[in-house]
């Protein structure tokens, strides 16, 4: 009954009037889409920022979690020897340093190596700062052909 009466109305309408509600008709299906699509942009939008937020949550997490590690490790090592010699030779012997010597200069104690890795450097100097016993106050760096030659000052706490 519904169906006919719509018809009857359709079929009484004039062709510019027609073309009229076709046009809007579609106008309307059209913005109903674009909104939809609208909404679904902004939500991935917001997902993509609480991703990002998890994802910075995680590695601050992952970093203090790495710091800790290294900080537990580095005193376990130390407190695994007697001496602090002890243990920066065996920091160095781990980090493949080469021509590692302990001695004193002006007063000041020094660590004196030479490596052809900067990673390898890089990991024992993590150790020995993470380490609260010893304090690092200066450092000199001189490359040479394939090689890096270290001077490394530090303090003893006590």
């Amino acid at each position: 009954m519904i169906p006919n009466k719509l018809l009857n109305y359709w079929n009484s309408l004039q062709p510019r009037e027609k073309s009229l509600l076709k046009i809007a008709a579609i106008l309307i299906v059209t913005v109903l889409l674009g909104l939809h699509a609208y909404k679904s942009i902004l939500l991935i939008d917001y997902k993509n920022r609480e991703l990002e937020i998890a994802k910075n949550n995680f590695q601050y997490v992952f970093d203090k979690a790495s710091n800790s590690s290294k900080y537990i490790k580095s005193q376990n090592s130390f407190n695994s020897f007697l001496l602090i010699d002890n243990f920066l030779i065996s920091e160095a012997k781990a980090n493949n340093l080469l021509s590692f010597n302990l001695k004193e200069e002006n007063g000041k104690n020094a660590l004196v190596f030479s490596s052809p890795s900067i990673e390898n450097t890089v990991k024992f100097l993590e150790m020995i700062t993470i380490n609260q016993s010893l304090s690092v106050t200066s450092m000199t760096i001189k490359p040479e052909q394939g090689i890096f030659n270290f001077t490394i000052y530090f303090d003893i706490a006590k």
